[in-house]
């Protein structure tokens, strides 16, 4: 028998909607109007009280609104299913999605490590609840502690919807820790659920993809950024892109800068091209992302030998995605790259970025040579550092009163 307080869970909520803290006069205010307090001038100690009676109020409410840290690795995701089900269907869709292969890489690396946990107790209820990335996955007509759990922290509608399947996949993001990403993955039945997620995978992870990158950035840029190098950049050119501490600048023409970490068994390098004067972007597909690519990399991006340099190895998934990144139209492409006349190759990942304020194109790539290493999370890294990507809209216009003083 599972003994869990199922009154602990009765907390209903309205999705992605959250009490902000009072402020310091709302607090006092509250506590006025609440208490019909009238504070005399004469009597000392009712002042005192009163001081008292607030800031006890305001550290309640503090206390109430303040969230620890989530807990967890980068790129796990623990998966709460009842142990019944961890080799059904639904469970087969999650490994299939979430945890399946990352194609545009050499090695064999799954998109995310997933752990799956079973509640046991209300003590495995709470620890599920302070983890990172979190799926709390089940039938709503299922007779299990998991199930239960999503009746108690939904509302009546939300549950007809569930046992309709109008509603499939609910993110309750921040819920219970900070920092978190949580999916409630649902339906009338497992199959249902399952047939949801196959057919929607590609929105929902890129949801946890996106936060992802954004915690990698604070990690990866734990040990410091060359702000000097990006200051010089933004100045000379009108872009900046954040350099951690151990990259050189390796290549710099008008158009073209790259960045080198080398060690030889991890070897790393960036590289950014920009051309003015584009408005139309009719032409701007993958096809003409690849080729161009192929030509940059012919150009700047060559080998030891005399003939050999770098190339998209077609032979391998090239994978496109057009987004917004940073309020700028994005085409990004990952894939591996191969040496031509040379047995090297590793894996990229390149974003086609149109600037409208500027009428600039700019290319970012970032790739790795790295034999005996893992690549997902490097990668990974690689698109965290692409988010720090800026533009100086205003460079046009200092260009021309420099040229003219």
């Amino acid at each position: 028998m599972i003994n869990i307080d199922l009154n602990l869970f009765k907390n209903r909520f309205t999705f992605h909607q959250f009490s902000k803290k009072p402020t310091l006069r709302q607090a006092i205010n509250n506590h006025i109007v609440m208490h019909n307090c009238q504070i005399s001038e004469t009597s000392s100690m009712q002042k005192i009280k009163l001081l008292l009676l607030i800031l006890i109020t305001i550290l309640i409410q503090t206390c109430d609104s303040y969230k620890r840290p989530s807990k967890g690795r980068f790129f796990e995701v623990l998966v709460v299913m009842d142990s019944t089900q961890h080799e059904g269907v639904l469970a087969k869709s999650i490994n299939e999605s979430f945890g399946g292969h990352v194609m545009t890489i050499p090695s064999i690396e799954n998109r995310y490590d997933l752990r799956f946990f079973t509640i046991k107790s209300q003590k495995d209820l709470d620890y599920a609840k302070q983890a990172k990335n979190v799926i709390f996955a089940s039938s709503l007509n299922d007779k299990n502690i998991v199930a239960d759990f999503i009746t108690s922290i939904t509302d009546p509608t939300v549950q007809q919807k569930i046992k309709s399947d109008e509603l499939n996949a609910i993110r309750l993001d921040d819920k219970w820790y900070t920092n978190q990403w949580i999916l409630l993955l649902t339906g009338s039945s497992q199959e249902k659920a399952a047939e949801y997620l196959t057919e929607n995978q590609l929105p929902i992870i890129h949801s946890l993809d996106e936060r992802e990158r954004k915690r990698w950035v604070y990690e990866i840029y734990d040990k410091g950024r060359q702000t000097k190098m990006e200051d010089t950049l933004w100045t000379d050119y009108g872009w900046k892109l954040g350099i951690q501490h151990d990259y050189a600048k390796h290549i710099e023409k008008d158009d073209f800068v790259s960045f080198r970490r080398y060690m030889p068994d991890n070897d790393r390098w960036i590289w950014v091209w920009w051309q003015d004067g584009f408005t139309d972007l009719s032409f701007l597909t993958p096809e003409w992302v690849n080729k161009k690519r192929d030509e940059l990399l012919e150009e700047n991006i060559r080998g030891k030998r005399p003939q050999s340099y770098i190339q998209t190895e077609y032979f391998r998934p090239v994978e496109s995605l057009v987004k917004e990144m940073n309020g700028r139209y994005t085409i990004q492409t990952n894939g591996t790259w191969r040496m031509v006349e040379d047995l090297m190759g590793g894996p990229f990942v390149n974003y086609t970025v149109y600037d409208e304020k500027q009428n600039r194109l700019y290319m970012i790539e970032f790739a790795q040579f790295a034999p005996k290493f893992p690549k997902r999370n490097f990668v990974r890294q690689f698109e965290a550092m692409a988010l720090t990507f800026d533009t100086d809209s205003l460079f046009s216009e200092k260009k021309l009163t420099v040229l003219s003083d």
